[in-house]
């Protein structure tokens, strides 16, 4: 599969941003699709393109114009997530569909696109990344690891309908020292990360 188009959702910063990094350097033609307008320093020769996946029509459109443009990638990541740390009571309205959108719907979007065309190609991996949140919920992020199971569970059921192409990766992240915490939605008071 080297050579071949790679999209990363989430990929200008920390997880995203070295799986695009690595991909490049493996010979890959990165694109990188979040809601930041360009790259940071130091990755030079990947693609970005600027979606906002927590709008559900803004997905779908980039989706379809993406696969039009340049086709099925041969492997795409969906990475793009964000926390929200709130005691539930206090948890924002706007919040719990903005995680539920982001960490579940947009890549369930991405997949109803782009699995039936790696399918009709015979290639392709989707990696979606989930969480050992599923396993082990955070306190204070219930949409966050009610999106990351949902996902997880969504994958499990792909890979029992593609069996053959494209492969479904359901990879469950732990902790990994990133700006996450520091970046997260959270109450103007402290004693949240």
């Amino acid at each position: 599969m080297s050579n071949g188009i790679v999209l990363v959702t989430g990929g200008t910063k920390g997880i995203g941003k070295a799986l695009c990094l690595l991909l490049k350097d493996a010979g890959y033609q990165v694109f990188s699709a979040s809601r930041s307008k360009s790259l940071p320093q130091g990755m030079d020769g990947i693609t970005q393109i600027s979606v906002d996946f927590s709008n559900s029509e803004e997905t779908r459109s980039f989706a379809k114009k993406f696969l039009a443009d340049f086709g099925a990638p041969v492997v795409l990541i969906n990475n793009a997530g964000y926390g929200a740390f709130y005691e539930w009571a206090d948890f924002p309205d706007e919040e719990i569909t903005r995680q539920i959108q982001v960490l579940f719907s947009s890549p369930v979007e991405l997949c109803r696109i782009f699995a039936p065309a790696m399918a009709e190609q015979s290639r392709g991996v989707i990696v979606n990344l989930s969480s050992l949140a599923i396993l082990y919920p955070l306190p204070f992020m219930p949409l966050y690891n009610a999106g990351k199971a949902a996902l997880s569970s969504f994958s499990q059921t792909l890979m029992l309908e593609y069996n053959h192409s494209p492969a479904i990766i359901d990879f469950r992240m732990g902790d990994v020292q990133t700006d996450f915490n520091r970046s997260a939605s959270k109450p103007r008071y402290s004693g949240f990360c």
